[in-house]
């Protein structure tokens, strides 16, 4: 499913939509090859709003959003930004036309 959404997303984009895709970090690992490959390389500007990152406050062992910004950033035209306070956080999801 999160693959199938962020080729959508890119889809979206491509056509002139603005596309804002929410997902948890632990899922992130399932579409690597979308991003990096529908998305990025295709310059289609999908805005990603990532929860679940980091080890603080992890519910259980299976959904550890430990490793998204290791494996991200290394995508070629792919911006990775963190905020942990809400006021940053707004300020990050507003889109530009």
């Amino acid at each position: 499913a999160e693959e199938n959404a962020t080729a959508m997303a890119s889809g979206i984009v491509k056509r002139g939509g603005i596309a804002i895709y929410p997902t948890c970090a632990s899922f992130m690992q399932r579409t690597y090859d979308q991003i990096s490959q529908d998305v990025c390389i295709n310059d289609n500007q999908v805005t990603f709003l990532v929860f679940g990152s980091s080890i603080f406050g992890n519910s259980d062992v299976t959904h550890l959003g430990t490793f998204d910004i290791p494996f991200i950033i290394n995508i070629p035209n792919m911006i990775y930004l963190v905020s942990y306070l809400i006021q940053h956080k707004t300020k990050l999801i507003t889109v530009n036309d």
